[in-house]
């Protein structure tokens, strides 16, 4: 008994502790930078837009697709919010093929209807994707504008990665503290 507490307890915690830190490096190595969002501005009608900088502070998923990859990306979408809230420190943008409806479906989600051929120019120039991910890439990037990570469709982990990235990049959620009062 004292030999298990010896050196088995320690044991089997520095190995707990050991398989942690190895998953906080992995993840620390997926989510290298890969380059600055390159600034943009897209025009909603003759009075308002939409510009790179107003995403600063936040971290930012992006998403590119036609009408059959929509399906997937509400879907996931749904489980995000589910599964985070929704959190103003977080903003997931879709960019859709023109005939797709624009719609905003709740308050962190933006989708923008565009040309399929200015949608890979975009891709390729601001985003700093390479040709390799031609399919409904995905994009995170983190607040202070950097690329962080690329993502297809084609993966079927791909959501699991956005998510253990996401919970990476995210600040945790401060709780109010409770304050209580002396008489």
């Amino acid at each position: 008994m004292i030999f298990f507490i010896l050196f088995g307890f320690p044991l089997i915690s520095w190995m707990y502790l050991n398989s942690g830190l190895s998953f906080h490096n992995q993840i620390k190595k997926e989510l290298e930078p890969k380059g600055e969002l390159n600034a943009f501005y897209i025009q909603w009608d003759s009075i308002s837009g939409w510009n790179s900088d107003s995403l600063r502070g936040k971290t930012s998923l992006f998403l590119f697709g036609s009408q059959n990859e929509v399906e997937g990306f509400d879907q996931f979408q749904k489980t995000l919010i589910k599964r985070l809230g929704s959190r103003k420190d977080l903003s997931i943008v879709q960019f859709v093929d023109i005939g797709i409806p624009a719609e905003k479906t709740n308050p962190i989600m933006r989708s923008i209807a565009i040309d399929s051929f200015l949608m890979k120019k975009m891709i390729a120039k601001t985003f700093h994707i390479p040709d390799t991910l031609s399919r409904a890439p995905i994009v995170l990037v983190d607040s202070s504008l950097q690329v962080r990570r690329y993502y297809t469709m084609e993966d079927s982990n791909t959501f699991v990665k956005v998510f253990e990235h996401l919970a990476f990049l995210l600040p945790p959620i401060k709780k109010d503290k409770v304050l209580l009062k002396n008489n």
